[in-house]
């Protein structure tokens, strides 16, 4: 009220609404953000309106088989996404906290799992690669710890214990200073 009452007289008139309606004065607000609904501002509202009102109003249409319409089909694929965001913009409507449904919830929710899915899928990778090469460090803790200083032979040799990092040995060690 004290937004459109522009001179405080207690009044509103037509020229105070428009001007103080207006956005950029701070007035009314716009809903810009609720876009595809329809005049009802829920899924749910055009749906039982706009079509099960009109095609289901009958007992002979309302079992199981007569929900064949493409909007039918639609609207149950959905139903869950609707129920959510109808409890969302309900909580926000009242000023209530962020429910376990709300969108941020599930962001977070699916952050943590992609990390998990990820995890996993690194533990798999790393699972496989120890699968793969048992057989070799089975062979070369059979071998026992390496010794001397040729080079290694196979993969067996060098995963054996004490091999050197570098096992490439030059002629003329003293050459390179």
């Amino acid at each position: 009220m004290e937004k459109l009452d522009l001179n405080k007289d207690g009044l509103i008139t037509k020229k105070e609404f428009i001007t103080a309606g207006s956005v950029n004065n701070g007035g009314l607000p716009k809903f810009d953000d609720i876009d595809g609904l329809g005049h009802h501002y829920d899924e749910e509202g055009e749906y039982f309106l706009h079509h099960k009102e009109i095609y289901h109003s009958t007992p002979e249409t309302q079992d199981e088989s007569s929900y064949n319409h493409p909007e039918d089909i639609q609207h149950f694929i959905n139903h869950e996404k609707i129920e959510v965001k109808e409890d969302e913009m309900s909580r926000i409507a009242q000023g209530l906290p962020e429910d376990s449904n709300t969108a941020k919830f599930q962001k977070q929710n699916q952050k943590e799992h992609d990390l998990i899915e990820e995890r996993e899928k690194r533990i798999k990778s790393i699972k496989a690669k120890a699968q793969k090469y048992s057989p070799v460090a089975d062979e070369a803790k059979r071998r026992g710890d390496w010794d001397g200083f040729k080079r290694p032979l196979d993969q067996a040799d060098r995963l054996r214990k004490n091999v050197p990092y570098k096992y490439k040995i030059r002629k003329s060690f003293w050459g390179e200073f």
